[in-house]
């Protein structure tokens, strides 16, 4: 299988998107077990300032430890949209020598 540019950036998204999942995943779960046995709705829950200091701190950690893991990658992906080399008389991304730069595809990336 041939992977380029648009493959890389779909499965970072997806990587996002699971990450989210992991992280928030038992946040919520807990919120909305915590809402049922106390019969409160979870509106409750997430704002009453008894259960704040284990939903409310874990989701601001873990959205923390995902923004400085997927940083360096995102902006090193997004960096290589602008970075293009001569090739045989024409211009290609680094990233993925298939995509030709300056043309409109690419000139929409970048804007």
């Amino acid at each position: 299988y041939n992977w380029n540019f648009a493959d890389s950036y779909l499965v970072q998204k997806g990587l996002l998107f699971a990450f989210l999942l992991f992280f928030y995943g038992p946040v919520l779960f807990r919120a909305i077990r915590t809402s049922r046995q106390h019969q409160i709705s979870l509106s409750e829950v997430l704002n009453e300032e008894k259960y704040e200091g284990t939903a409310f701190n874990q989701a601001i950690c873990s959205t923390l430890s995902i923004i400085s893991m997927m940083y360096p990658t995102l902006t090193k992906n997004i960096l290589d949209a602008f970075v293009c080399r001569n090739i045989d008389g024409g211009y290609f991304l680094v990233a993925d020598p298939n995509f030709q730069c300056y043309t409109p595809s690419h000139m929409g990336m970048i804007a």
